[in-house]
């Protein structure tokens, strides 16, 4: 079947720019984020009680699934767009010194520190460690500039080697002499 049948979201991405997909992949983030940290938060701090509704649970994970998926549904929109070139380098541009940038550089650290730290915090808590939801994002970051580098040319042409002549030798099929002589 046609995957626009499946994906009614991906015609409508299909005609942004790298830069609305970068804002819109951001905040799908934010939605994951904010289900799975509330209920990471609560847990952490009341590890007893008092104990979510099953309506406040259910509306957390419904925003956090909202989000994944979002943010998968974009993502492949974002690498089918810059596999079939849909957009010229000059569109593209942009986001690369965005994504370079030394704020997104701060970002991915403090992603990776946030990880770390949580990990750390909830590492004796029966509640499990909540760390992947600072890696995911960071994972996800270090995906999207991946995806948006420039292609780079598959031959070094610096290191270019010049056809010769072919290899001749007047001793083919003898046997080598010892290299002790």
């Amino acid at each position: 079947m046609h995957r626009a049948r499946f994906l009614p979201m991906s015609s409508l991405l299909d005609r942004r720019t790298p830069a609305q997909l970068l804002w819109i992949l951001g905040s799908f983030h934010a939605l994951v984020m904010v289900g799975f940290g509330v209920l990471s938060v609560h847990s952490w701090r009341f590890p007893n009680g008092p104990y979510l509704s099953h309506g406040y649970l259910f509306l957390c994970f419904v925003v956090s699934m909202t989000g994944f998926i979002g943010v998968l549904i974009v993502m492949s929109s974002l690498k089918r767009g810059v596999k079939a070139e849909r957009w010229p380098d000059g569109m593209l541009e942009s986001p690369r010194k965005l994504l370079s940038s030394s704020a997104f550089s701060v970002l991915s650290r403090l992603l990776f520190a946030g990880g770390l730290v949580s990990m750390i915090l909830w590492l004796r808590s029966v509640h499990g460690d909540n760390g992947w939801l600072f890696l995911w994002p960071l994972t996800n970051l270090k995906d999207v500039q991946r995806c948006l580098r420039p292609k780079s040319d598959p031959f070094d042409h610096s290191l270019r080697i010049e056809r010769g002549k072919a290899l001749r030798s007047e001793h083919w099929g003898e046997t080598p002499e010892s290299f002790s002589n």
